[in-house]
C-alpha cells in the first residue's frame, strides 16, 4: 500500500514538472514573439506601427501577469525580470523615456531580488547587470550624471565577480 502510495506520488511529482517544464517553454516562446512584433525586427518589420504597439501593450500584459502572481518559483520571477526589460526597450524604440525607466526598474529590481536570494545562479547576476545598464542608458542617455555612473559601476562589479568566478 505504501509502495503503491509513493509510486503515484512520483509520478504526480513528474508530470507536475513536465507541465511546469512545457509552460516554461511556451512563455519564452510568446515572449520572443510578441517582443520581435512589437520591435519590428525580422518579418515584423513590415508591420505598421500601430500594430507594434498594439503587440507591445499585449507583452507588457503578458508580464504583468508574472509580476501579479507573485510566484515563488525563481523561473517564473526571472522571466519576469526578464520580460520587463525587453518591454523597457519596446518603450525606449517608441521614445517613450519615462515608461521605460518604469519598465527597467521592475526588471532590475526582479533580477536584484532574484541574484541576492540565489546568488549561486550566475544567470541572475548578469541579467540584473544589463537591466542596470539599461536602466541607467534610458535615466541618463548621453548624460553623465552621478546616479548614471553609479549604475553602470554596479554593472560593472557584477560582471567583474562573474568573470573571477569563471577565469
Amino acid at each position: 500500500e505504501r509502495d503503491r502510495a509513493r509510486a503515484s506520488a512520483q509520478i504526480a511529482q513528474a508530470e507536475s514538472q513536465r507541465a511546469e517544464a512545457s509552460f516554461l517553454r511556451a512563455s519564452i516562446a510568446i515572449r520572443e514573439i510578441l517582443t520581435k512584433a512589437a520591435m519590428g525586427t525580422g518579418e515584423w518589420a513590415r508591420l505598421p506601427v500601430t500594430l507594434r504597439k498594439q503587440f507591445s501593450a499585449e507583452a507588457v500584459k503578458f508580464y504583468e501577469s508574472y509580476a501579479q502572481e507573485d510566484s515563488a518559483d525563481p523561473k517564473l520571477q526571472y522571466e519576469a525580470g526578464v520580460g520587463y526589460r525587453s518591454i523597457g526597450t519596446l518603450h525606449v524604440t517608441a521614445g517613450e523615456i519615462p515608461e521605460a525607466e518604469k519598465s527597467f526598474r521592475l526588471s532590475t529590481a526582479i533580477l536584484e531580488r532574484l541574484a541576492n536570494q540565489y546568488p549561486a545562479v550566475e544567470q541572475y547576476r548578469q541579467q540584473w547587470a544589463w537591466s542596470l545598464i539599461n536602466l541607467s542608458r534610458a535615466r541618463h542617455g548621453a548624460q553623465h550624471s552621478d546616479e548614471g555612473r553609479a549604475g553602470l559601476q554596479k554593472a560593472a562589479a557584477l560582471y567583474e565577480a562573474l568573470v573571477l568566478a569563471r577565469p
